[in-house]
């Protein structure tokens, strides 16, 4: 029984002891103190921007074509008699060069006795002439013997015409893309005897945005004026890169409806290299080619990285106190990996190329390598954009 009252005791004194030491604790009011966070101003990189000159090429691509293509037809009907051996697909002729031979036997006989009947208008005419000189012939007489003489020499030049045309040539230097017919075939006039294209220019069209246009000094129409503008053409030939000169020698004067592009027409001369002494890589046509196009130089110009521009087209500077500005730009014109801005349309110069995800115009950073920023921007205490 005394061991059960000494118990409870104990305990009723360890309750009392807890009451006053809670009771002493919260009278004295020490709550802990916290230290408030210590924020510190964003670190950037800048690099200096200088104004400097940019030249603003042009490039673009297209297809080489010929410059001439003939569908070779028949102008005269009879057989053939004869073909040149270069009248195969991929042949090279020389202008002029009797590319097919139509028998000319007929032609021939038509030249002969055209020319027999010019020799006998000719005679008749003289005597009539010298009689009306003797007043022994009327006028009319002379003036119908002047005719038919006339009429015999047409007969003579559409004879040896005709027989000219029986020989098939071309008057360019080319290549034969296609062939239709063969040796001792009969031709009807408008027969297609192939297809060639001329050796001595190629030209391919290049398409130009209306933004193109811009750096390009092009003319809109060709009035007779000579219009050389460089192009350097690259591409491959035979499994191997290759770049070739060419000239831009007209627009066309016209905007495509379906994509809204202006083609200017470069040039190229002895594509396949075939004259004496030409040098170089030939440029069959088909080929597939790039383009660059020498455009125009702008001076005072300041050149960006490409990533430093936001999508709101800002660029973000930073001042002499270290603090932020914001500038709304105009490009004059980007690439992948630069942007261009007229150095007069701006008086910043330190130019921030650090990505801050939400920058804000007067914000304090601290700029790598600029010591006396950086100091201040931990003593002051700025808030971070982060």
């Amino acid at each position: 029984m005394g061991s059960i009252i000494v118990r409870i005791a104990a305990g009723a004194l360890i309750l009392l002891l807890a009451f006053a030491i809670k009771d002493g604790l919260s009278k004295s009011g020490g709550k802990p103190e916290s230290e408030p966070p210590v924020q510190v101003a964003p670190l950037v990189d800048v690099i200096d921007l200088v104004p400097g000159d940019a030249r603003f090429d042009i490039r673009t691509q297209g297809t080489v074509v010929p410059a001439a293509q003939t569908q070779i037809t028949s102008e005269v009907s009879g057989a053939i008699v004869s073909m040149s051996p270069l009248f195969v697909a991929g042949g090279a002729f020389k202008a002029g060069e009797t590319l097919v031979q139509i028998d000319p036997t007929l032609f021939e006989a038509s030249v002969t006795q055209a020319e027999a009947i010019v020799r006998q208008r000719q005679a008749e005419y003289d005597g009539i002439k010298k009689l009306d000189a003797k007043n022994y012939r009327s006028k009319i007489d002379l003036a119908g013997a002047e005719a038919a003489l006339a009429s015999a020499k047409a007969d003579l030049v559409r004879a040896r015409n005709d027989l000219d045309k029986s020989r098939v040539r071309l008057p360019y230097d080319g290549i034969v893309r296609a062939r239709n017919v063969d040796v001792g075939q009969f031709l009807t006039p408008g027969a297609v005897l192939g297809t060639a294209f001329s050796s001595e220019r190629v030209e391919i069209r290049l398409p130009l945005g209306q933004s193109d246009l811009s750096f390009l000094d092009l003319p809109e129409v060709r009035d007779g004026g000579e219009i050389r503008y460089p192009v350097t053409l690259s591409g491959r030939y035979r499994g191997r890169a290759a770049e070739w000169s060419a000239s831009i020698v007209r627009t066309e004067a016209t905007i495509d409806e379906s994509n809204r592009v202006t083609y200017a027409v470069a040039e190229v001369t002895d594509p396949y290299r075939q004259q004496e002494g030409a040098t170089g890589v030939p440029l069959p046509v088909g080929t597939f080619v790039g383009a660059t196009i020498t455009g125009r130089t702008y001076n005072d110009v300041l050149t960006v990285p490409r990533s430093a521009l936001y999508r709101s087209g800002q660029l973000v500077f930073v001042n002499d106190e270290s603090l932020l500005q914001l500038r709304d730009v105009e490009l004059i014109r980007s690439d992948r990996d630069r942007a261009f801005i007229d150095a007069g349309a701006i008086d910043e110069r330190r130019l921030v190329v650090t990505r801050l995800e939400t920058p804000v115009n007067g914000q304090q950073v601290r700029v790598v390598g600029d010591e006396t920023a950086t100091a201040g921007a931990e003593s002051d205490g700025a808030v971070s954009a982060e």
